[in-house]
């Protein structure tokens, strides 16, 4: 077995775990990115809304943000 063909038998090997490693490490990482974009209101039986950048913009003009000690 040359060496090229061992090396991609490997790599063929542990492809599968980097699928899964991929998508346990991303998959909440877009969520939250997802749900950032959106008003949504736990225990609500409301349609959510897209609200774009609006909640950033909410977050940056807050004044308890700027008074905060994890802000700094």
């Amino acid at each position: 077995m040359s060496e090229s063909t061992r090396r991609r038998s490997a790599e063929f090997l542990v492809a599968p775990s980097w699928v899964l490693l991929l998508a346990v490490f991303a998959a909440p990482i877009l969520a939250a990115l997802y749900l950032s974009f959106r008003n949504e209101t736990l225990g609500a039986f409301s349609a959510p809304q897209f609200v774009g950048f609006g909640n950033y913009i909410a977050a940056l003009w807050d004044p308890r943000m700027h008074t905060t000690k994890a802000a700094y």
